[in-house]
């Protein structure tokens, strides 16, 4: 079972969906299983196995859904990896809707009486709150990200593949 769901693509990475089991739904929830697995390894390194068997544990709750964690006496507020990696998918979905491939190469969707309009400023915002939320050693103590919350919490063995922001160019 999937931890990011089609319900969780809200506010800044709102995707509009016409019904929970058609079109967009559909193309979001491949999204989700393909990618949710490489995600995860990626955050929690060899922690996975542990995670994925033991996810109904209550600290694992916790790192799914958000808590806080404390440091040097303040609580700080972390949202979880369900919305942390909706960011990432939102990111690989929109990627992958902002050209279509044909026999002939990439080309831009149709759009009656509209203007193409160039999605690079949205993959690098969910890009790149993607990386803020994941954290780094470098960070401030007080930074809710995912490094701070398993460095602060009970989380043994885990280890973050680090990833460097982009622009709206990709560079």
């Amino acid at each position: 079972m999937s931890i990011v769901t089609i319900n969780d693509f809200i506010g800044e990475i709102k995707i509009p969906l016409s019904s929970p089991t058609c079109g967009e739904a559909q193309k979001l929830t491949s999204i989700i299983t393909q990618y949710e697995q490489d995600i995860l390894v990626d955050l929690l390194g060899e922690m996975y196995g542990d995670f994925i068997v033991n996810q109904a544990d209550t600290k694992y709750q916790t790192l799914i859904n958000g808590g806080d964690f404390v440091a040097n006496a303040v609580s700080v507020p972390f949202i979880g990896l369900r919305s942390l990696m909706a960011y990432k998918m939102y990111y690989y979905y929109q990627h992958s809707e902002s050209t279509q491939s044909t026999s002939i190469g990439e080309q831009k969707p149709n759009n009656v009486d509209n203007y193409p309009v160039l999605v690079g400023s949205k993959l690098a915002m969910a890009w790149n709150r993607f990386v803020r939320l994941t954290g780094k050693p470098s960070d401030s103590q007080y930074k809710p990200t995912l490094y701070n919350f398993l460095n602060e919490g009970d989380y043994t063995n885990w280890c973050i593949t680090y990833i460097e922001p982009t622009n709206s160019l990709g560079l």
